[in-house]
């Protein structure tokens, strides 16, 4: 299962980590411009730490399609 996998993966690539959040890649590319989420370089591909993305989800950093009332929601 393709969930099993990206599940494993440590450092992904801009298709991987887009699955993983189950945004576009277009959308993912957006959030790391907005300095939303944070990639690295690997010559000319960006990767992410699953980690790190993992910390934004869990942590409510990434409130991705959510209107500012919901944000005001979601931190009390």
């Amino acid at each position: 299962c393709m969930d099993d996998e990206l599940n494993k993966l440590v450092w992904m690539n801009t298709e991987e980590a887009a699955k993983y959040l189950r945004v576009s890649k277009s959308m993912l590319h957006n959030l790391t411009s907005l300095g939303r989420i944070k990639y690295y370089k690997l010559g000319r591909s960006n990767r992410y730490y699953r980690k790190e993305i993992d910390e934004l989800i869990f942590c409510g950093g990434l409130l991705i399609g959510t209107t500012e009332d919901q944000k005001k929601d979601i931190k009390k």
